[in-house]
């Protein structure tokens, strides 16, 4: 799967750099469903792609590692964030390496 990804990378870092409203009503109804103020909290968002989710999540307050699978999607993670720093911290991973105990679900 990773290699289909890191193939269709710079075009669906396009569609969401450039404004798509399905990713920004995603993004938005996730957010709605979470504290305004995210100070303190730790998150790993994982599957995080060119990092939407991620930066919206750091710009709140939380300590956000966003980590994806494939590079591309990573690097245009990592380069989005140059410009506007949110302190949004990205990997390449597939998640299954990640310690049960240094994760933590979300109850709402």
């Amino acid at each position: 799967m990773t290699e289909t990804w890191d193939t269709i990378a710079d075009w669906y870092a396009e569609r969401v750099r450039t404004g798509s409203a399905m990713h920004e009503f995603a993004r938005d109804v996730l957010l709605d469903g979470l504290p305004a103020d995210l100070r303190g909290q730790r998150i790993l968002d994982l599957g995080c792609g060119e990092g939407l989710i991620t930066r919206a999540l750091a710009i709140r307050g939380g300590s956000v590692v966003g980590i994806d699978p494939s590079r591309r999607m990573i690097g245009h993670a990592r380069a989005t964030e140059q410009p506007s720093t949110t302190g949004a911290r990205y990997a390449v991973d597939d998640g299954g390496s990640w310690p049960q105990s240094r994760l933590a679900v979300w109850s709402g």
